[in-house]
C-alpha cells in the first residue's frame, strides 16, 4: 500500500520468464532447477537472500484421484514471488484477503502476505477431509442395510490410500510450518502463520480419526 513491497504471482511462466525472474532477483540455482523440473515435494529452504517453499494445493478430480499442484514461492524481506499453474487462483483468494478478511495486511510487511498464502492455502485441506467424512458417514449407514460387495470394499481401500496420502501430505506441510515457525518466532507477523500451523495440527489429528473409523466400518462390513 505504502509502495515498499512487492508481490509479484506468475502463471504458467515461459522459460524466458523463468530466466529473467531469476535474473533480476537473483533467485537460487538449485531452487530454479527445482521448479523447472515441477518438484511436488512440499520443502521450505533458506537460501542466501531469500527462502524458497514449496506447498501443495490438493484437490478432488475424481471420487478415486486426488490432484496435487505445486506453488513455488520465492519471499525475501522485499518481495514475493508466487509461482503456478493456471488451476490455481491465487489473486482471487489475496484480493478477498486484502478487502475483506484482513484489510491490515495491505499496511503490513510482506512476511504477512506469505503467511496468510501458506494459511490459505492449508485451508482448503479442510474441505477434502469434509468430503472424505461424508463418504465414511453414507458407508456406515449402507453398512447398516447392505452386505458386503467387492466394489464396496474396494471404495474402502480406495479411501484408506487417499487418508494414507493425505496424511503425508499433511506431516510434510506441518514440518514447513513448525520450522518457520521457530525460525522466525521474533516477527510478529508470525501470528498469522501460527494460524495454518494449528489448523495443519487439527487436520492431521482427523486423519488418524477417519483411518480408525475406515478400519472399524471395514470390520463391520466383513462381519
Amino acid at each position: 500500500k505504502k509502495g515498499f513491497k512487492l508481490w509479484l504471482d506468475l502463471v504458467n511462466p515461459s522459460p524466458t520468464e523463468i530466466s529473467e525472474i531469476k535474473k533480476t532477483y537473483n533467485l537460487d540455482e538449485s531452487a530454479i532447477e527445482t521448479l523447472i523440473h515441477k518438484s511436488k515435494k512440499p520443502q521450505v529452504r533458506v537460501l542466501e537472500n531469500h527462502k524458497f517453499t514449496i506447498i501443495l494445493d490438493i484437490s478432488y478430480k475424481t471420487f478415486k484421484n486426488l490432484v496435487t499442484e505445486s506453488i513455488y514461492l520465492f519471499h525475501s524481506t522485499e518481495w514475493l514471488i508466487t509461482i503456478h499453474s493456471e488451476n490455481i487462483d491465487l489473486m482471487t483468494n489475496v484480493k478477498l484477503l486484502f478487502e475483506q478478511k484482513n484489510t491490515k495486511v495491505m499496511e503490513a510487511t510482506i512476511d504477512a502476505l506469505y503467511y496468510n498464502i501458506l494459511t490459505e492455502i492449508t485451508g482448503r485441506y479442510e474441505l477434502l477431509l469434509t468430503s472424505i467424512e461424508l463418504a465414511i458417514s453414507d458407508f456406515g449407514q449402507r453398512s447398516l442395510k447392505k452386505r458386503a460387495t467387492n466394489k464396496i470394499l474396494e471404495q474402502l481401500d480406495t479411501l484408506t490410500r487417499q487418508i494414507i496420502l493425505l496424511r503425508r501430505h499433511f506431516w510434510k506441510t506441518r514440518e514447513i510450518m513448525n520450522f518457520l515457525t521457530h525460525m522466525e518466532q521474533d516477527k510478529d507477523e508470525i501470528i498469522y502463520l501460527q494460524i495454518a500451523h494449528d489448523n495443519i495440527d487439527d487436520l492431521i489429528e482427523l486423519v488418524e480419526s477417519f483411518r480408525d473409523t475406515i478400519n472399524s466400518t471395514r470390520d463391520l462390513y466383513m462381519a
